[in-house]
């Protein structure tokens, strides 16, 4: 038996890990300027249209560009890495009453990603994640809907 959850933008929270502490960087990597911009506002220009909220995870009082779509949260749990990050989104999300099914995180500190890489990764997919029984039929693991219908199992 399969089942099939499917993956739309609208059940997606957009959300930029930039908690860091940036101890080999020295500072705040979210500020940095590069060009004409701080970092985080590279992420943020590129992602902000394909998601219906976009959440920054700080724990640092930093500048970003300005939109109703961004809301800007501290972690629950500080010293847990990225992974502290996405516990944090994921407590928004149920606090919030939010409606999202996934988080798509980005790191603060991409200034060359493009959304062109997101849009093929959501097409690559086919838009849908099978869950799967495993071989014990104990709990299930996640399989691709793209490498089940290519035969990869």
């Amino acid at each position: 038996m399969f089942y099939i959850l499917f993956m739309e933008h609208n059940n997606i929270l957009g959300t930029v890990l930039a908690g860091g502490k940036s101890q080999r960087f020295g500072e705040d990597k979210s500020q940095i300027l590069l060009a004409d911009k701080i970092l985080i506002d590279y992420i943020l220009a590129e992602i902000i249209d394909e998601f219906k909220e976009v959440l920054i995870v700080s724990n640092n009082s930093i500048k970003f560009t300005n939109s109703d779509k961004i809301s800007l949260i501290g972690d629950i749990k500080k010293d847990l890495g990225p992974l502290g990050g996405v516990l944090s989104a994921m407590k928004w999300v149920k606090d919030h009453n939010k409606n999202y099914q996934w988080i798509a995180t980005f790191p603060v500190d991409t200034p060359f990603f493009k959304k062109e890489i997101l849009q093929q990764f959501s097409s690559a997919i086919v838009d849908s994640i099978i869950l799967e029984p495993n071989i014990s039929g104990v709990g299930f693991s996640f399989k691709m809907l793209g490498d089940f219908l290519r035969g990869n199992r």
